[in-house]
C-alpha cells in the first residue's frame, strides 16, 4: 500500500511536469516601432528595387531586392494617429 501511495505520487509529478513542458508560452515583446526599409541600386537611390517592413505586430513583410543602400522609416506603435 505505501509503496503505491509512492508510484502514485511520482506519476502526478511526472504529469504535471508534461503538462507544465507541453502547454507552456513562450512570448516575445511587440516593437516599439514599424519599421520600412526602401532599398534601391546604388548609392545615388535612383533605382527603387524592393522593401522591408516590421510592423507593430512583430511580421515581418518583404519583396524585391535587399540591399545596402537603402532609407529607413520608424514611426513609434502604440497610439493613435491625429
Amino acid at each position: 500500500m505505501k509503496q503505491s501511495k509512492k508510484l502514485w505520487g511520482i506519476i502526478a509529478v511526472g504529469s504535471f511536469a508534461l503538462c507544465g513542458a507541453l502547454f507552456s508560452v513562450t512570448t516575445t515583446a511587440a516593437p516599439s516601432n514599424m519599421v520600412e526599409w526602401e532599398y534601391y541600386s546604388d548609392a545615388a537611390r535612383t533605382n527603387y528595387v524592393g522593401f522591408k517592413i516590421l510592423t507593430c505586430s512583430g511580421r515581418t513583410y518583404t519583396s524585391g531586392q535587399q540591399t545596402s543602400f537603402f532609407y529607413r522609416y520608424t514611426e513609434p506603435c502604440g497610439y493613435p494617429r491625429p
